[in-house]
Order: structure tokens, then sequence, then C-alpha cells
């Protein structure tokens, strides 16, 4: 049990046959907020569960990602995420 307070995320990276660099997270619910900066523009596609979200673009406007959606994060830049219950599994892939 203590493992899993202590867990931020889970991610695994690997290259796929077009050349493109994508990676897997999965969020713990922690009701808690955590900062993810980017240096190069990505796509995160939500495949599992929900979370809230906020772009480090300046705009303060949350927004709710669940399943089959996604969001866009700007190149130097970042994200903040919360996940409120369960788990919430996706995709990061970098942007041309």
């Amino acid at each position: 049990m203590t493992a899993l307070r202590t867990l931020l995320h889970v991610s695994f990276s690997r290259s796929h046959h077009d050349h493109a660099c994508y990676s897997t997270h999965v969020a713990p619910p922690r009701h808690a907020r955590y900062f993810f900066g980017t240096d190069a523009a990505e796509r995160m596609e939500v495949v599992a569960g929900e979370c809230t979200v906020t772009l480090k673009d300046g705009d303060a406007e949350v927004t709710v990602y669940a399943a089959g959606t996604h969001f866009d994060v700007p190149a130097s830049s970042g994200f903040t995420i919360v996940v409120a219950e369960g788990l919430c599994e996706y995709i990061c892939s970098f942007l041309p």
C-alpha cells in the first residue's frame, strides 16, 4: 500500500515503425494536482478513465477528458492533471 501512495505515474516509451516515439502513462487517483512540462509539442490520447487538465498556456480553463478524447500541449509548455477516481491511462505522442 505504501508503494501505491508514492506512485505518481507509470510510463513506458517505445519507438513505432513510423519512427515516432510514444509513451503510455497511468495516473492514479490522488485528488492532487501534478504538473508535467513539455519540451516538444505533444498529444495526449486518453484511452481509459478520466482526467481534468489545465494547460499552461495562460488560459486557466479546466477541461475534463475521458477515454476516446485527446488534448494537445504546445512545445515549451506543460499541463496540470488531476485524476479524481479510478485510473487514467493516456498515450503521449510527439506532434510535428
